[in-house]
């Protein structure tokens, strides 16, 4: 059974600038050809029926339903696993887009495959935003979107670079022009007013710059990089391996317990981030 709070969430809804029918058809543009659009607008309206419900993470898209823009395809014929996250964005069912207190991007680096996820292309959201009460692996990024909901923030979901490969072509160059021209479009679409950037690689699509311009981010960012329309905080990306690194960031005990680890964390990194972006002087209560 789904958890009370997620039963408050409205998953994917249709906003005016940002709708599931109008990034199927941006995705396909760009990176595929017409024939999945279908699949992937499918995709969306089975997982907002089934929000909090479903406890597939993967979804494995048959071989012959598509073919990859003429950019990509030399890479997805030489991979024998590939994926895509799709972007998606959570409000409480109680508000409408203009009630909002703010308009909120998370940017990771790019989708993760695995073994379960098996052999072909496969389908996604990030950090399986689509699971959220299935999401362990992911729960730093579960319990801060859950806390910037409560917050009553508008929240999107995306990565910087939207494919995976088995064989690291993401790190290509067609790759990046594909997926900048994808980000822009969201940027634009969604128009944050915040952007939560983990990682180097997110950091650099947020800031809109190129992605071979070197920029150090800053794993423990005290102040948001300040753009005309929006704030840009450059976060330490929110996975087990670099916990270690927060840590000793925050001069914390590093044998501590993973759970235990994750938690402080949670408590003292992300959500200090939190109070500064709402003006808040004193953490609220764990909901």
């Amino acid at each position: 059974m789904m958890n009370d709070f997620w039963q408050t969430v409205d998953f994917c809804p249709v906003m005016d600038e940002v709708s599931t029918n109008v990034l199927a058809e941006q995705l396909v543009r760009i990176l595929f050809d017409n024939r999945l659009y279908d699949i992937i607008h499918g995709k969306y309206n089975e997982l907002i029926s089934s929000y909090g419900g479903c406890e597939d993470r993967f979804f494995t898209v048959p071989a012959a339903s598509y073919n990859a823009s003429q950019m990509l395809r030399k890479h997805f014929d030489s991979c024998d696993r590939t994926g895509f996250d799709l972007p998606v964005w959570v409000k409480l069912k109680n508000l409408s887009e203009r009630d909002c207190t703010k308009r909120i991007m998370i940017v990771a680096e790019r989708p993760l495959r695995n073994t379960e996820a098996g052999k072909g292309f496969s389908l996604s959201t990030p950090f399986g935003m689509h699971t959220p009460m299935n999401e362990k692996n992911n729960e730093i990024v579960i319990e801060l979107v859950k806390e910037l909901l409560c917050k009553k923030a508008l929240v999107y979901l995306t990565d910087s670079i939207k494919i995976y490969f088995s064989n690291d072509a993401c790190n290509s160059k067609e790759c990046y022009c594909a997926c900048r021209a994808i980000f822009d479009f969201e940027m634009k679409r969604f128009n944050p007013d915040v952007v939560l950037a983990f990682g180097e690689v997110a950091t650099k699509a947020a800031a809109l710059q190129s992605f071979n311009l070197r920029f150090v981010a800053n794993a423990v960012s005290d102040n948001p990089i300040q753009f005309p329309k929006c704030q840009v905080w450059s976060l330490v990306h929110p996975s087990k391996r670099t916990l270690s690194k927060v840590m000793e960031e925050l001069d914390v005990d590093t044998d501590a317990t993973v759970g235990n680890r994750t938690q402080y964390v949670l408590t003292n990194y992300y959500k200090k981030v939190i109070e500064q972006i709402f003006g808040i002087d004193k953490l609220e209560k764990k909901h």
